[in-house]
Protein backbone atom coordinates (compact mmCIF):
# COMPACT_ATOMS: atom_id res chain seq x y z
CA UNK A 1 0.00 0.00 0.00
CA UNK A 2 2.59 2.32 0.54
CA UNK A 3 4.50 1.54 -3.09
CA UNK A 4 1.04 3.05 -4.08
CA UNK A 5 0.76 5.99 -2.13
CA UNK A 6 4.35 7.24 -3.26
CA UNK A 7 4.12 6.13 -6.68
CA UNK A 8 4.49 8.83 -9.67
CA UNK A 9 1.06 8.48 -11.13
CA UNK A 10 -1.79 6.34 -9.30
CA UNK A 11 -4.89 5.17 -11.25
CA UNK A 12 -7.84 4.81 -10.23
CA UNK A 13 -8.14 1.55 -9.34
CA UNK A 14 -4.52 2.33 -6.84
CA UNK A 15 -6.82 5.16 -5.16
CA UNK A 16 -9.97 3.06 -4.63
CA UNK A 17 -7.10 0.42 -3.25
CA UNK A 18 -5.87 3.14 -1.08
CA UNK A 19 -9.39 4.43 0.75
CA UNK A 20 -10.56 0.45 0.78
CA UNK A 21 -7.07 -0.21 2.67
CA UNK A 22 -7.71 2.88 5.10
CA UNK A 23 -11.18 1.98 5.86
CA UNK A 24 -10.38 -1.68 6.51
CA UNK A 25 -7.50 -0.85 8.68
CA UNK A 26 -8.89 1.97 11.00
CA UNK A 27 -5.73 1.42 13.33
CA UNK A 28 -3.76 2.14 10.67
CA UNK A 29 -5.86 4.40 9.18
CA UNK A 30 -5.71 6.53 12.36
CA UNK A 31 -1.67 5.71 12.76
CA UNK A 32 -1.34 8.14 9.25
CA UNK A 33 -3.85 10.49 10.23
CA UNK A 34 -1.96 11.06 13.40
CA UNK A 35 1.67 10.88 11.42
CA UNK A 36 0.27 13.48 9.27
CA UNK A 37 -0.73 16.00 11.94
CA UNK A 38 2.13 15.63 13.97
CA UNK A 39 5.28 15.99 11.17
CA UNK A 40 2.72 17.14 8.71
CA UNK A 41 4.12 14.44 5.89
CA UNK A 42 1.58 15.50 3.40
CA UNK A 43 2.30 19.67 3.24
CA UNK A 44 5.13 21.70 2.17
CA UNK A 45 5.64 25.48 2.76
CA UNK A 46 8.01 27.12 0.24
CA UNK A 47 8.93 29.79 3.48
CA UNK A 48 8.61 27.26 6.85
CA UNK A 49 9.65 23.87 6.63
CA UNK A 50 8.16 21.64 8.17
CA UNK A 51 9.24 18.97 11.23
CA UNK A 52 9.66 16.08 8.42
CA UNK A 53 12.25 17.87 6.32
CA UNK A 54 15.37 17.16 8.20
CA UNK A 55 14.14 13.47 9.60
CA UNK A 56 17.44 11.39 8.95
CA UNK A 57 16.67 8.23 6.75
CA UNK A 58 12.82 9.61 6.89
CA UNK A 59 13.53 12.15 3.23
CA UNK A 60 11.55 10.31 1.39
CA UNK A 61 8.98 11.63 3.69
CA UNK A 62 9.87 14.72 3.12
CA UNK A 63 8.78 18.10 1.02
CA UNK A 64 5.35 17.03 0.77
CA UNK A 65 6.07 13.85 -0.88
CA UNK A 66 3.09 11.97 1.53
CA UNK A 67 0.50 14.12 0.25
CA UNK A 68 -1.01 11.05 -1.36
CA UNK A 69 -1.45 9.80 1.76
CA UNK A 70 -4.47 11.34 2.15
CA UNK A 71 -6.09 8.70 0.07
CA UNK A 72 -5.99 6.52 2.58
CA UNK A 73 -8.62 8.68 4.27
CA UNK A 74 -11.18 9.20 1.24
CA UNK A 75 -13.84 7.35 3.07
CA UNK A 76 -12.89 8.78 6.44
CA UNK A 77 -12.65 12.67 5.65
CA UNK A 78 -13.05 13.09 9.34
CA UNK A 79 -9.97 11.79 10.13
CA UNK A 80 -8.20 15.00 8.88
CA UNK A 81 -10.16 18.25 10.07
CA UNK A 82 -8.97 20.53 6.61
CA UNK A 83 -10.31 17.38 4.65
CA UNK A 84 -13.33 17.61 6.59
CA UNK A 85 -13.81 21.32 5.82
CA UNK A 86 -13.46 21.16 2.76
CA UNK A 87 -16.61 18.72 2.12
CA UNK A 88 -18.91 19.80 4.76
CA UNK A 89 -18.09 23.72 3.66
CA UNK A 90 -17.46 22.82 -0.12
CA UNK A 91 -14.23 25.26 0.56
CA UNK A 92 -10.74 24.93 -0.53
CA UNK A 93 -7.52 25.26 1.60
CA UNK A 94 -5.29 28.62 0.42
CA UNK A 95 -2.36 30.29 0.56
CA UNK A 96 -1.73 32.61 3.54
CA UNK A 97 -0.07 35.81 1.62
CA UNK A 98 3.34 35.66 -0.03
CA UNK A 99 6.14 34.53 2.24
CA UNK A 100 3.21 33.41 5.32
CA UNK A 101 2.50 29.68 5.41
CA UNK A 102 1.70 28.20 2.31
CA UNK A 103 1.40 24.57 3.08
CA UNK A 104 -2.28 23.92 2.31
CA UNK A 105 -2.64 25.81 -0.50
CA UNK A 106 0.50 23.78 -2.05
CA UNK A 107 -1.02 20.68 -1.02
CA UNK A 108 -4.56 22.04 -2.64
CA UNK A 109 -4.23 19.08 -5.58
CA UNK A 110 -4.07 16.38 -2.92
CA UNK A 111 -7.00 17.80 -1.28
CA UNK A 112 -9.08 18.35 -3.75
CA UNK A 113 -8.84 15.25 -5.10
CA UNK A 114 -9.51 13.44 -1.58
CA UNK A 115 -12.62 15.60 -1.24
CA UNK A 116 -13.92 15.03 -4.88
CA UNK A 117 -13.10 11.21 -4.78
CA UNK A 118 -14.93 11.08 -1.27
CA UNK A 119 -17.79 12.91 -3.13
CA UNK A 120 -17.68 10.58 -5.92
CA UNK A 121 -17.97 7.48 -4.00
CA UNK A 122 -20.46 8.82 -0.90
CA UNK A 123 -22.05 11.75 -2.37
CA UNK A 124 -22.45 11.82 -6.12
CA UNK A 125 -25.07 14.27 -6.18
CA UNK A 126 -22.75 17.04 -4.77
CA UNK A 127 -19.64 15.63 -7.18
CA UNK A 128 -21.18 18.20 -10.10
CA UNK A 129 -20.30 21.05 -8.08
CA UNK A 130 -16.87 19.95 -7.05
CA UNK A 131 -16.10 18.96 -11.03
CA UNK A 132 -17.93 22.16 -12.38
CA UNK A 133 -17.93 25.34 -10.11
CA UNK A 134 -16.49 27.95 -11.64
CA UNK A 135 -14.57 29.64 -8.47
CA UNK A 136 -13.21 25.64 -8.04
CA UNK A 137 -11.82 25.28 -11.50
CA UNK A 138 -10.14 28.98 -11.02
CA UNK A 139 -8.31 27.38 -8.24
CA UNK A 140 -8.16 23.91 -9.44
CA UNK A 141 -6.60 24.49 -12.75
CA UNK A 142 -3.49 22.52 -12.92
CA UNK A 143 -2.14 19.14 -14.34
CA UNK A 144 -3.15 17.12 -11.03
CA UNK A 145 -6.34 18.71 -10.68
CA UNK A 146 -6.93 17.86 -14.51
CA UNK A 147 -6.39 14.45 -13.75
CA UNK A 148 -8.52 14.36 -10.69
CA UNK A 149 -11.55 15.22 -13.58
CA UNK A 150 -10.05 12.50 -15.82
CA UNK A 151 -10.08 9.89 -13.03
CA UNK A 152 -14.07 10.84 -12.51
CA UNK A 153 -14.65 10.42 -16.15
CA UNK A 154 -13.00 6.46 -16.14
CA UNK A 155 -15.37 5.63 -12.84
CA UNK A 156 -18.56 7.45 -14.93
CA UNK A 157 -18.09 4.89 -17.68
CA UNK A 158 -19.80 1.87 -17.37
CA UNK A 159 -18.47 -0.53 -15.10
CA UNK A 160 -17.82 -3.06 -18.34
CA UNK A 161 -15.37 -0.39 -19.95
CA UNK A 162 -13.81 0.13 -16.56
CA UNK A 163 -12.65 -3.15 -16.23
CA UNK A 164 -11.26 -3.13 -19.27
CA UNK A 165 -8.53 -1.21 -17.69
Amino acid sequence: MMALAFSERPALKAHLAMADFGHENPHWRAGVASATQAYALHLYSNYHPGAGWFLQDLEHFSRGRCCQLLYFLIHHPEDDEVLTTMIEKEWLPMHVGDGAYDAYGNARSFYYRAAVLNRMLHAPERLDFWLHAEWVNKYCDGAKDRETRRLVGQWRKPKSDRRKK
